[in-house]
Order: structure tokens, then C-alpha cells, then sequence
């Protein structure tokens, strides 16, 4: 009996076919016989069936009263899963998945088709519950290149696992515990992939976005992570990740691996991370990335930002960002025991490789004292621009053989084109090792020691380095490379301002020009040196001029110069009331010219010869030497030869010139070649 569509005056009708048709009413196909329209003008009559079609699938139309008194109710104990992928199965032309309020136990993974929208009521309104029975995952979405859009947003997932690095159980070479690879959301082959306004916790992976063209993460807060908080993976296009908070995860809170794509990171906050906050590793094809992380706060995590290219190319800029590692509460000063630490020991314990020996479980709170040491606040390896970022407290020392110990900054495997502007560094290392064409300037620098180094001998710039515009106070700046330090301010340094290593590469272009050095301390924690040159195999020229100098309790300037292919020029600076002005042991082909000495109390210029090499072709020219000492020689073995002393001003005091402990005339001080011309008495 087809269904009665108009009743007839004067027509009899039953009640088996009343009936009849109320029966097909009720069914499914009554949707299809009810039709529906506005009540406005220009509204088209349309069945039932097609508004509902046209709305949103609404999960709670394929459970069950108990399932959705169950969901209501907020308990979780009926599972949901099949009704919930009828519902997903519902939108083969793409539409919204409805989640209404509620929690929702999800014992299986829900699979999305093409085009999806899944819509939460909010992020503390709907809640997708997976027990750990559940070791796959939540949602979803494979679209293998074809799919256009899929959309999580607007809710909550919970996996209820947890991380966990107190385990030490070992199968195989593989720590159980990080054998949970269990995602909350993935994302792969999919065009426009888009995830915001979720909150993901207790899982193996918060989010998993791969083989996308274009992903774009915002407002997703990720926490509790065995692996990572946020894993993208060869997506192309773009990648933006705005506005994303992550904390607690086993490995590293934001991970872009081999993604051939430009990546945006901004209004982040990531914490305690066993690995890295940020990771950008990688790329693959051609296609270079272009790393942007601007604007956030990383604190407590091992390596803070990585930058790593292998043989691909990344150029990145790091803006605005805050690097803390909060110290224990044991910890004293400056420096001590941090709370997290980072170490390769740690990276794949899911596979046994990148390991060696056995992992200490629980993870010790001292970098440093396990695994890899090369910790830092960023590590980078990439051409990359740092600006305006805060860095506190990421050094357990500020030593200048720390090396890469625990850095603020840490530049390794050839890189180039690097600056760091505009920063500031608070008990920080900064440690560049092995590239060249790289600037520090308009930083700073507290308590944190700056060590430029040269390990590449496919660097042929020289120099390789700027330091310019920076103030330095507490610790100063280590150098095994050519280095240009120009305009500085220098203040209480303990110990040694700025020291030339033993080795390196250094080879004759280095200028230290226009900076000061101040410390009126004095006292045992004051600085010693301002500017200490070892003797070293490498020949050198070096420069340093227009520099003021003052409160040294060893030296102004030392230098150690026994290689004959080392020159090194002294001019126009002023040193004051140090110890020492300018200590010169041997002096080989070295000019001091030009110079200010005055009110130091031992010399104004110390020649200290315990070699069995003398000084030879030492030019001291055109100085003021106003102290009282003006030129004191010390034990030497060999005499100076070929020395001139030419055009100074001094003291007429009795003690202007000294050998060892007794007066001496200038003529006598010197034999061998010394030329004594043109010297005033004047002060």
C-alpha cells in the first residue's frame, strides 16, 4: 500500500490503513515522506530526509538511550566507538561530526572520511575517553592524498596512559614503556589538515600530522606524552603552529621531521621535555624550510630549540623567546643541578639505537652526568637568526673549558651565517665551534661565558666572528678562531675578559678595538686579566686597539709570544690603575705604540723573560707611561735583542725603570741591539 497523501471527502479509510501508515511514519522512511518547508517567501518544500541531510550528523543520533545517559552522565562505561564510526560513516560527502556535551568511551580508533569536520561542544564540555586497552588511538584520518580537509576541533581526548621514565623493563633492546605509541589525533594525506581548540592528554603522541599539504595546529594544549606532544612529518605547503601549549612528554614537545614545508611556531608554551621543546630536523626533495619560532617560553626541557639540517637546507629565525631551566632547590648561585636534562641516551628507546649501556631510570635531574652533554637552550646547526630571546639559567657553569656543557646557545656541524642580536643571556653559555660569518652583538651577557672556536678546516674566512655592541658582566669571552671584538662593555669579569686558547686556527686576522674593561672591586673575585694571548704553534697578528682598561689585580694585557711568525699590535689604548698595565713574556715582532698607562701599581709595562728565547724586535713606541714603575724586565735568561724603546714619556722617579728588585738605566736594561732614543722625563 503506497502512503495516503491526500485525503478525499466522502472516501472511506480503515484503521488497518491509518495504521499501515502511521507504521511507515515512525520508520526511517518516514523522513523521506514528511515534507518541510519555511515559512517565508521563496522557501522550497524539501523531505525530511533532505534537511537532515543538509545538517550536522550529531552523534547522539546513532547511540542509544543508554549510551547517551551514559555520556550525559559523564561516567564512561559504555563504549561508543561503533556508534560513533556509524555517525563518522554518515558523512560520505564531508559535513560536521557533531559531539554533543558529555564523555564519550571510545575503546577503538574512529576512522574519518573526506572533508570532515569534527566539532566538539568545547574544550571542557566534550571529553573522548580511551581506556588502555586502547593502544592504537582516536581519531583518525587517512585521506592518502586525495582527501580535501579534515578538521578536529573543539574538544578534549584522554588516552589515560600517562608518561612514564621510572620503568627499566627491556625486551629485545626495547624499554617497554616507550613501546606505547598510541596517537589521541592523526592526520595524514590530507590537503589543508587543521587542528584547534583541543586539548589532548596520557598518550604515546598528542597529535600526528603526516603527508599533509598544508597542517595547521592552533590552540591545542598537549600534555602527559610518552613520545611526543606534536609530531609533523613530510607535510609540504606550510606548516603553522600557533598558540600551543605542551608539557610533560618523554621525548620532545613540538617535532617537525623532514617536513618540505615553511614552519611557523608562535604563542608557545613548552615544558619539561626529556629531549627537545622544539625540534626542526630535517627536510625532504629539494624544498628548503624557512624554521620561524617566535613569541613563546620554553622552560626545563633538555636541548630547548633544535635546528638541525643534515645535509639539507633549514634557515631559520628565533624571535622573542624565553629559554628557563628553574634550578632544584638544593642548587646555590649562579649555577647548580637544573631540573631536566637532555641526552641522546634517551632518544629512540623504542628501537635500542641511539642508546648505549643501560638508561638510569628515573632520569636523573643533572645534565651533564649522563648521556650526551651537548644540551642547550638552542642548538643549532643551520644558517638562523636569534633575536630579543631571554635565556636564564641554562649553564651549570661558566668555566671557559665548559665547551658545549649545558649552553644557551650552541652552534656545531658547519654552520654559517648565524646572528644572535638583541638577547639576553643570564648564567647561559654561548658556544660556536665550527663555521664561519656569524654575529653576537647588542646582547646582554651575564655571568655566561661566550667561547668561539674553529674545528672545520673548510672555513677559510677569517675572521669568522663579530662580537660587537655587547655588555659582558661576570664572565667573559673564551677564542680559538679569528674573532673581531669591537665596542663592548666589559664589567666585572671574574678572571679573565677575554682569553686566547692554546689551540686553534687562529692565523693572524683577529681585532679586539673600542671596548672597556671595568671592575673596581678588587679583591680575589675581581678581574685578573682584561685580555690574556698564549703563546701558541698557530701563527698570529693581532690587533688591539683604542680599548680602555681598568682594575685588572694581575694585568691589564698579557701576552705569552715566543713564535717568530707571531706579531701582535698594542696601540692607543688606555690601561689604569691595574696591577700590571701590559705583562709581555719574550715579546717576538710585538709593537706597543701609542698607549696611556697610569696608576698601576706594579708597572706600567712588565717584561718577563723565563725562557731561553729573549725578546727581539720589540718596538715599545710613543707611550705615556705615567706610574711610578714604567718599565720593570724580570728574570730573564736570554737578553732582548734588536729592542727599541723610542719616544716615550715617563716618570722621572728612581723607580721608573726596574730589573728585577734594583734600579737600573734604561741602557742597561736592555742589552744587545736596544735602540734608547727620543724619551722624555715628563710627569
Amino acid at each position: 500500500m503506497s502512503f495516503i497523501t491526500r485525503l478525499v471527502k466522502g472516501t472511506a479509510l480503515t484503521w488497518a490503513e491509518l495504521d499501515a501508515n502511521f507504521t511507515q511514519l515512525a520508520s526511517s522512511a518516514g523522513a523521506s515522506i514528511v515534507k518541510w518547508t519555511y515559512a517565508f517567501a521563496g522557501s522550497v518544500s524539501a523531505t525530511v530526509q533532505n534537511w537532515i541531510s543538509w545538517q550536522d550528523v550529531n552523534v547522539f543520533g546513532f547511540m542509544s538511550i543508554a549510551q547517551i545517559a551514559d555520556v550525559q552522565t559523564r561516567t564512561a562505561t559504555v563504549d561508543c566507538t561503533s556508534a560513533v564510526q556509524n555517525a563518522a560513516n554518515a558523512l560520505t560527502n564531508g559535513g560536521v561530526l557533531k559531539f554533543p556535551a558529555g564523555k564519550f568511551l571510545l575503546n577503538g580508533v574512529v576512522n574519518i572520511l573526506d572533508k570532515t569536520v569534527v566539532q566538539g561542544s568545547g574544550i571542557g564540555a566534550t571529553l573522548l575517553q580511551a581506556p588502555l586497552t586502547n593502544t592504537t588511538g582516536v581519531l583518525n584520518c587517512v585521506g592518502g592524498g586525495t582527501f580535501i580537509g579534515c578538521t578536529v576541533r573543539d574538544l578534549s581526548i584522554d588516552m589515560s596512559h600517562g608518561r612514564d621514565i621510572t620503568s627499566t623493563v627491556v625486551t629485545s633492546g626495547v624499554f617497554v614503556q616507550w613501546n606505547y605509541s598510541a596517537y589521541c589525533v592523526n592526520i595524514n594525506g590530507v590537503v589543508d589538515a587543521l587542528l584547534e581548540n583541543v586539548r589532548l592528554s596520557n598518550a604515546g603522541y598528542g597529535a600526528t600530522l603526516t603527508g599533509n599539504t598544508n597542517a595547521i595546529v592552533r590552540n591545542v594544549h598537549s600534555t602527559n606524552m610518552q613520545w611526543d606532544g606534536l609530531y609533523t612529518q613530510d607535510n609540504t605547503g606550510l606548516v603553522l603552529v600557533d598558540g600551543i601549549s605542551i608539557s610533560t612528554v618523554g621525548r620532545n614537545g613540538f617535532i617537525s621531521w623532514r617536513d618540505g614545508a615553511h614552519i611557523t611556531v608562535s604563542n608557545f608554551d613548552i615544558s619539561d621535555c626529556l629531549c627537545e621543546g622544539i625540534e626542526v630536523e630535517q627536510n625532504i626533495g629539494s624544498d628548503l624550510k624557512h624554521p620561524t619560532i617566535s613569541k613563546g617560553r620554553i622552560s626545563n626541557c633538555g636541548t630547548f630549540v633544535q635546528l638541525e639540517s643534515y645535509a639539507l637546507g633549514i634557515q631559520g629565525s628565533i624571535d622573542s623567546v624565553r629559554l628557563d631551566t628553574v634550578r632544584l632547590a638544593s642548587s646555590s648561585g649562579a649555577f647548580g643541578a637544573k631540573s631536566i636534562g637532555y641526552a641522546d641516551t634517551y632518544y629512540n628507546l623504542n628501537t635500542g639505537a641511539g642508546w648505549t649501556g643501560t638508561p638510569t631510570f628515573p632520569v636523573p635531574n643533572t645534565p651533564g652526568t649522563w648521556g650526551n652533554t651537548s644540551a642547550s637552550g638552542i642548538k643549532c646547526e643551520v644558517p638562523a637568526m636569534v633575536t630579543n630571546c631571554f635565556f636564564n639559567s641554562l649553564s651549570t657553569t661558566a668555566l671557559m673549558s665548559a665547551g658545549e656543557y649545558a649552553c644557551g646557545f650552541y652552534e656545531q656541524t658547519a654552520s654559517t651565517n648565524i646572528q644572535i642580536k638583541d638577547c639576553q643571556f643570564v648564567s647561559s653559555n654561548i658556544v660556536v665551534t665550527n663555521g664561519e660569518n656569524r654575529i653576537i652583538s647588542d646582547n646582554i651577557v651575564t655571568n655566561s661565558i661566550i667561547a668561539i672556536g674553529q674545528t672545520g678546516a673548510q672555513f677559510t674566512n677569517n675572521p669568522s666572528t663579530i662580537v660587537q655592541g655587547n655588555i659582558i658582566t661576570g664572565s667573559g669571552i673564551n677564542i680559538t678562531d679569528d674573532v673581531i671584538i669591537i665596542g663592548n662593555a666589559f664589567r666585572n669579569i671574574n678572571g679573565i675578559a677575554i682569553q686566547f686558547g692554546l689551540t686553534g686556527s687562529n692565523d693572524g686576522k683577529t681585532k679586539i678595538s673600542y671596548n672597556t674593561f671595568i671592575d673596581s672591586r678588587g679583591g680575589s673575585a675581581a678581574m685578573t686579566t682584561a685580555i690574556s694571548i698564549p703563546d701558541a704553534t698557530a701563527s698570529m697578528s693581532h690587533t688591539i686597539e683604542g680599548n680602555y682598561l681598568y682594575g685588572a689585580t694581575t694585568s691589564g694585557i698579557n701576552i705569552s709570544d715566543q713564535n717568530n711568525d707571531t706579531e701582535i699590535v698594542i696601540r692607543n689604548n688606555t690601561i689604569d690603575t691595574c696591577v700590571v698595565g701590559l705583562l709581555i713574556q719574550v715579546g717576538l715582532d710585538d709593537i706597543v705604540k701609542g698607549n696611556i698607562f697610569k696608576g698601576n701599581s706594579t708597572a706600567d709595562i712588565e717584561l718577563y723573560g723565563n725562557y731561553t728565547t729573549a725578546a727581539n724586535n720589540l718596538r715599545i713606541i710613543e707611550n705615556q707611561l705615567q706610574s711610578a714603575t714604567a718599565v720593570w724586565a724580570t728574570i730573564y735568561t736570554a737578553l732582548p735583542t734588536n729592542t727599541k724603546f723610542v719616544g716615550n714619556e715617563y716618570t722621572s722617579g728612581a723607580n721608573a725603570f726596574l730589573a728585577g728588585a734594583t734600579p737600573v738605566a734604561v741602557a742597561t736594561m736592555f742589552t744587545g741591539g736596544l735602540t734608547v732614543v727620543q724619551n722624555n722625563w715628563t710627569f
